[in-house]
């Protein structure tokens, strides 16, 4: 459960007045929705990306955001598996593995979030919300809620040695086009325990189409990941970019352009 501009980006969808659908049609748009997004990593094409990874940090009531550093990632994706191999950081080259980097960093992107919702056995609650546009596209914005017990939704914390983890429950929004097309999940945690140091995590996924081995496919484009603790805050700014179809020999040289 993580994008330049992101600020911008996440301002993009505007409301616009719209009677809500019938119950009927609630209901179907849902069902297309679940079939979507239950289905959609196995139609994802082994691809590479990079991804970069603006962290910031907050320790003041008021949010003063202090890049921390910039992360450069490679991500693979395989045999319908996220790979992260950790290229620089602030960019030197490091031998430290992605999770070994330190403070706040995200997985999972490619699918697991939208999977955790919509899969039967999470027997998510969902509602309509509005209509709006993001990013010039006219979206239907609907409401969903999972609790702890059905989230599989599982956080940790690492502090002065100390390992924290927590389940949490969830709830967020769902921005969907015609045809059934996600092209934003935002994810709130719920229900986090009182001796669990983060106190707020929420997240925003954004999707969109682009071009892998001369097809098109519908990928995360940007992310934006917030946990605050007490008074102290990170942000975390994720893009990816650069999508190339999968081959043994591919790889990522480090002013993140991918080769072959």
């Amino acid at each position: 459960m993580t994008l330049a501009a992101i600020s911008a980006v996440v301002l993009l969808a505007s409301p616009l007045r719209a009677q809500a659908p019938t119950a009927e049609a609630q209901k179907q748009a849902i069902e297309n929705v679940r079939k979507a997004a239950i289905s959609y990593s196995a139609g994802l094409p082994d691809f590479l990306c990079a991804e970069t990874v603006r962290r910031y940090r907050n320790s003041t009531s008021v949010p003063e955001w202090t890049l921390m550093d910039t992360l450069t990632v490679q991500l693979s994706y395989y045999d319908h598996r996220e790979e992260y191999k950790l290229l620089q950081v602030n960019g030197q080259k490091t031998k430290l593995r992605f999770d070994e980097a330190g403070g706040s960093v995200s997985q999972g992107e490619f699918g697991s979030m939208l999977q955790e919702v919509f899969a039967p056995a999470a027997e998510a609650s969902f509602a309509w919300g509005s209509s709006s546009t993001l990013r010039g596209r006219e979206v239907q914005v609907f409401r969903y809620s999972v609790s702890a017990a059905k989230a599989n939704y599982q956080l940790s914390f690492n502090s002065n040695d100390r390992r924290y983890s927590a389940a949490a429950g969830r709830h967020g929004q769902v921005y969907v086009a015609a045809g059934g097309q996600i092209l934003r999940i935002t994810s709130e945690a719920d229900n986090l325990p009182d001796s669990f140091p983060i106190n707020k995590l929420h997240a925003t996924l954004d999707y969109d189409v682009t071009g892998i081995g001369g097809r098109s496919f519908l990928v995360p484009h940007s992310a934006l990941v917030e946990m605050q603790a007490g008074v102290l805050g990170s942000k975390n700014e994720i893009e990816f970019r650069d999508y190339r179809k999968f081959s043994a020999d591919a790889g990522i040289n480090f002013d993140t352009q991918i080769k072959k």
